[in-house]
């Protein structure tokens, strides 16, 4: 539950410290006293969206903390990676800047909104004007309906389908022979291991051949004249050898570097024998970069790669037949565990529409609907992920009347205490320990509003309850009362939130009621 709520620089409220209790704590405060500011720092908490319109004149940011005790840590903090003790109090914070920027923090770790909002049914239940609920969902909730293990069957399902479907569309002629046309163009070209790489290496070569033949004919050409010199240096030597015979070493030197010219002239001539040896060479190239680049463009970069990949595909369409034949028999099986586990869930959804139906209807008698019977229809649909159930709310508020969907109801007041039942209804249910009503005593008269005011009571003995109204029947059943009210000071107006005592308390309920306090 809500264990304090800080506000500051929000709306009107310059600062405001709550220190709320368990049960039921009414609020109460003239119209456009600020009662909004509380509510909305209560929105921020849990995800909405920040509007810096709402920051105070004059100031830089707002900052709304609320600290929550919480029975056990939901595992969206846990899959967040935010630590936080089973006895810990969880502190959530929101900053929203008067540039427009906004932050969030979770223990003390700045968090995206969307997990405030991800967290938020696990720490407040909102309740306001809007009739506003998801049907399915509500009486799935009434009923107990765990929905994880049909869904865990219906998704199985479609996964196999999916799959059945995918091996079927192969299976089709044209596919195999779709797949045998490109690999037959793909072997037709006999693709080699890092052959384009070597061709644009060839490429290059030819395309410069006349400026190389050029270069190697003048390399070789200063070659030859340097083993001329060689030879000259060799034949010099002989008369030195006569004198003396370690020069022999030397002139060694000599005949190994004329060896090494030779050599150089024979593999650049070589060279030139290999540009000039076939002249058509260039344009076979040019032609078998073409096929490539066609080759790419259509089936990828790497064509080898696809190729295996082809090859893979049509392997795999061996023996297709039997593989489908045994995916549609395990289909079947999952099929008639999936529409098994549709006809529960029908089942206990049709128990449960009568029994939630004659609930909600009792307390809509009680709340001065003395007629009121709902009715909830469990009628067949399209299988989904949810079964093969439909769920329509059905509201006859008056004797003799026809039933109408709730969702096209125009009665406020009706649809306001409908809403409430259902809140009642669900309170062992729901997840979060703390439920905040937001006027949802509006668009009814004194005595039902007298009778809310007493369930509001009954429900604080479960829950942590807030409850914004301005009855004086329905604030008189508190176990707590906050007082939400203006001030001026310094031409400047400010919001003030307090608790009040037992006598101010009397005073406050005579001021909705509308009597004059000397």
């Amino acid at each position: 539950m809500i264990k304090t709520l800080i506000i500051k620089n929000l709306v009107l409220v310059e600062e405001s410290h709550i220190q709320f209790e368990g049960g039921l704590t009414m609020i109460t405060g003239e119209t456009g006293a600020g009662k909004t500011a509380l509510v909305e720092a209560i929105h921020l908490i849990l995800g909405e969206r920040a509007d810096s319109t709402k920051v105070r004149k004059g100031c830089d940011k707002a900052i709304i903390q609320a600290s929550f005790d919480l029975e056990k840590v939901p595992a969206v903090l846990q899959e967040a990676g935010i630590e936080v003790a089973e006895d810990e109090e969880l502190i959530i914070t929101r900053e929203i800047s008067a540039a427009g920027k906004s932050r969030a923090f979770i223990a003390g770790q700045m968090v995206p909104a969307s997990l405030l909002q991800s967290l938020a049914p696990y720490l407040v239940d909102f309740i306001d004007q809007k009739v506003s609920f998801n049907q399915r969902e509500v009486l799935d909730l009434y009923a107990d309906i765990d929905l994880i293990p049909f869904q865990t069957l219906w998704e199985s399902s479609s996964k196999l389908q999916t799959e059945i479907d995918t091996l079927q569309e192969r299976k089709n002629g044209q596919r195999e022979q779709f797949l045998n046309d490109q690999l037959e163009e793909l072997l037709e070209a006999n693709l080699q291991e890092g052959e384009e790489d070597a061709l644009f290496e060839e490429y290059s070569l030819l395309s410069n051949s006349q400026e190389l033949l050029a270069t190697t004919g003048q390399i070789i050409s200063e070659s030859d004249l340097a083993i001329e010199q060689c030879n000259t240096i060799t034949a010099l030597f002989n008369p030195i050898l006569k004198y003396d015979a370690s020069f022999d070493e030397t002139m060694k030197m000599a005949k190994e570097a004329r060896l090494q010219l030779t050599e150089l002239s024979s593999q650049l001539q070589s060279f030139q024998a290999k540009i000039e040896s076939d002249p058509g060479r260039l344009n076979i190239i040019e032609e078998r970069l073409k096929v490539l680049d066609r080759l790419k463009r259509k089936y990828g970069k790497q064509l080898l790669a696809a190729q295996n990949e082809i090859e893979k595909e049509l392997e795999s369409l061996v023996g297709i037949d039997e593989k489908i034949e045994a995916l549609k028999s395990e289909l079947t099986t999952l099929k008639e565990k999936t529409s098994a586990a549709c006809k529960q869930l029908s089942q206990k959804r049709q128990q449960g529409a009568a029994e939630l139906g004659k609930k909600l209807s009792t307390f809509l008698q009680q709340l001065n609907i003395p007629s009121a019977q709902v009715t909830i229809k469990v009628d067949p649909a399209p299988r989904s992920k949810s079964g093969e159930d439909a769920i329509h709310f059905f509201l006859q508020a008056n004797a003799g009347e026809q039933p109408v969907l709730v969702k096209e109801s125009g009665s406020g007041g009706e649809l306001s205490r409908l809403l409430f039942s259902l809140k009642l209804v669900l309170a062992e249910k729901c997840q979060p320990k703390t439920m905040v009503f937001d006027e949802i005593d509006a668009n009814v008269g004194g005595e039902t509003a007298k009778i809310m005011g007493q369930k509001l009571k009954e429900l604080g003995k479960v829950r942590q309850v807030l409850c914004i109204t301005h009855f004086p029947q329905v604030a008189r059943q508190g176990d707590h009362h906050l007082r939400v009210y203006k001030e001026e000071s310094g031409n400047r107006t400010y919001c003030q939130i307090s608790f009040v005592d037992s006598q101010d308390r009397e005073a406050e309920l005579a001021r909705m009621a509308g009597i004059i306090v000397q």
